[in-house]
């Protein structure tokens, strides 16, 4: 990590500043006069936000009622499976739960005269549950405590300036940066002056949609900060592990485990993998257990063969023993005596090779205390963890991927080997809307739990705002790729299938894009979907959750150059990325026929019996014949 990356630096004197840490307020048991009046405003204001958002639901179901112009039967069917009446009910109730788990921790707060503090704001809390991200209502209402007042004027001082340095940046933005990108007020003038007039509004649309993207980008990485969960997952390990291991190395070694057996249990100083400790763990004594009855078993069975006798027990002969009935006999009376000995020496078994009763409630016990201490633990400062970038390093990077996606992008269309047959054996690829009824109803009911007819509506209204719905030649979806080290290999939305149809160049000519999915929030970036936030775009209303992040051709280049830029970020800053399923939605118009694949991508995986995608299983039997057929064999490569 350069010097501009180092967390709370100084990243640059012109336009970024580590966050500083507050200087917390002296304690105080007395409770400001205003306190109750301050939670009378607070219960109001929390009854009111719940209630506008339960009523924006009601709204919601009563809109996919109606607006999709489906007959009352089958509304009533769609309602019935649970599709939006159980999610709808669900938020809901989750927002009453909130709304009064709220009330009576404020109620709590002041009948104990004290207030507890805590960095998130309300409206924060709230943002949150109208963008979808309801977790709990304890979580929830940890983050509405009623701040002191000197922490609140801090938060709208920061406030304040945040907005200031956004205008900041807008300004910087228009002047230094767009018409780098190509993105300027000029340039969307020019594009829209040479462009035919049923295009203009599209394109007009697009522009200020990469705008948006491209502050989104600058916002958080050079005001807000992106979270470096790698090395704040790591802090949090080392703290946990400072207070745990001595307690887990002491309460091993107490129940005489060696430190061979800590090490295999992952146990260390510096790091304690807890949940490896808790599956490890339980076998150890088990297996422990085990051993100790076995042993015991043997001293049985050696004292037989030395002494010919274990208590009532006589060992028979060996004419004795080819005796059935004294076969049985002996060996019933054996193992009673082993487990008499087993249950004498360990106790008694939980269950039959299990572990005794003393080891079950010191397991229980034990892993329940941890996870209690692991609770305790206070966590690393998050603001510690923000990184910074500099507008200028940001520009720089987002500039280089540019210039990737100009000079390697392609076309790809992402489908499961089964579904490759199809295509193949038709000579084309074709849209959901140009599918046989039967084959139209099962694709889309696979496609939506929402029922075949409704998710068929949705597509409808949404390629019609787009411009690119026809009844004719269906539009086939696909995505806009580049190299950035996984659409190269499978293409450019893996999920919809490892398999990736890499088109030929001209297709470009008759394709326009989104950023992400048309109907869903699959393929979103984090910045994409800070921008609709933002926005206050709701992604049920369809239309304008797909016209809020239409791309037009001129801007292709840049909005993939984005997705690279941050799915790079990401997986830098996290240890699991979440980035690796955004795409850049493409809708090619005027179907696809096989002469339009310049090549058919098929990774290394599929050989190995390994899948990527939906609906794989294996197929190498298919392949091979491709490989052997003429037709295809020049077209077929295999990516490593």
């Amino acid at each position: 990590m350069d010097k501009t990356e180092q967390f709370g630096a100084d990243n640059s004197a012109e336009e970024t500043e580590a966050p500083q840490e507050k200087v917390k307020p002296k304690n105080s048991t007395e409770v400001p006069e205003n306190l109750e009046s301050i939670a009378e405003n607070k219960i109001a204001e929390v009854d009111r936000t719940s209630e506008e958002a339960i009523g924006a639901t009601d709204q919601r179901l009563e809109r996919s009622k109606t607006y999709y112009e489906l007959s009352p039967e089958k509304t009533d069917e769609i309602l019935s499976n649970g599709s939006f009446k159980e999610q709808l009910a669900s938020i809901a109730d989750r927002i009453r739960l909130l709304a009064g788990s709220t009330k009576e921790r404020i109620l709590n707060l002041i009948s104990k005269k004290e207030v507890k503090k805590n960095e998130l704001r309300e409206e924060r809390a709230f943002t949150s549950i109208e963008a979808g991200e309801v977790r709990n209502s304890e979580e929830m209402t940890d983050a509405i405590n009623i701040p002191e007042k000197s922490e609140q004027n801090d938060w709208d001082k920061k406030d304040q300036q945040d907005a200031q340095k956004l205008e900041e940046l807008r300004e910087y933005l228009s002047q230094k940066i767009y018409s780098k990108l190509g993105i300027s007020k000029e340039q969307e003038n020019l594009a829209l002056a040479e462009a035919p007039e049923e295009k203009r509004e599209a394109i007009e649309r697009s522009f200020k949609n990469i705008r948006d993207s491209v502050e989104a980008t600058y916002d958080v990485d050079t005001i807000q900060g992106r979270f470096d969960a790698k090395n704040y997952f790591e802090a949090q390990e080392k703290l946990q592990a400072e207070t745990l291991y001595p307690i887990i190395k002491e309460g091993l070694e107490r129940k005489n485990f060696a430190a061979i057996d800590l090490e295999n249990l992952g146990v260390k100083e510096n790091n304690v993998d807890i949940n490896r400790l808790r599956e490890g763990l339980g076998d150890l004594v088990r297996n422990r257990w085990s051993e100790a009855c076995r042993q015991i078993q043997s001293q049985v069975y050696s004292t037989l063969e030395k002494e010919g006798q274990y208590k009532d027990i006589i060992l028979p002969t060996a004419e004795e023993i080819k005796d059935d009935k004294i076969a049985e006999a002996y060996f019933k009376k054996l193992a009673e005596a082993v487990k008499e000995e087993q249950t004498k020496q360990l106790g008694e078994a939980v269950f039959s090779g299990s572990m005794s009763k003393e080891d079950s409630n010191w397991l229980h016990e034990f892993e329940n205390n941890l996870h209690k201490i692991k609770n305790e633990v206070q966590n690393p400062e998050y603001d510690k963890y923000k990184v910074f970038l500099s507008r200028e390093k940001v520009s720089d990077k987002i500039e280089n991927e540019l210039k990737n996606a100009n000079d390697s992008n392609f076309l790809s269309v992402n489908l499961s080997p089964k579904k490759l047959e199809k295509v193949l054996k038709s000579g084309e690829f074709k849209g959901i809307f140009s599918l046989e009824e039967k084959e139209l109803k099962e694709h889309a009911s696979e496609l939506s739990m929402g029922g075949s007819d409704l998710y068929l509506k949705q597509r409808e209204v949404t390629e019609k705002a787009l411009g690119i719905y026809n009844v004719e030649k269906a539009v086939v979806y696909g995505a806009f790729a580049s190299q950035n080290g996984k659409d190269e290999k499978y293409g450019g939305a893996p999920a919809y299938g490892s398999i990736s149809l890499k088109l030929k160049p001209e297709i470009l000519e008759r394709t326009s894009f989104t950023e992400g999915d048309t109907l869903t929030t699959v393929g979103l970036t984090e910045n994409v979907q800070r921008k609709l936030s933002k926005n206050k775009v709701d992604r049920l209303d369809h239309e304008n959750f797909a016209l809020a992040r239409q791309i037009s051709k001129e801007n292709v280049f840049l909005a993939k150059a984005l997705i690279n830029y941050e799915r790079k970020r990401e997986s830098d800053l996290h240890r699991s990325p979440n980035q690796d399923f955004t795409y850049l939605e493409a809708h090619i118009t005027g179907g696809l026929s096989i002469d339009d694949f310049e090549s058919i991508n098929i990774p290394k995986e599929i050989f190995e019996r390994r899948s990527y995608g939906i609906d794989e299983g294996n197929h190498r039997e298919l392949i091979s014949q491709l490989q052997n057929d003429p037709r295809w064999i020049d077209k077929i490569h295999i990516t490593a």
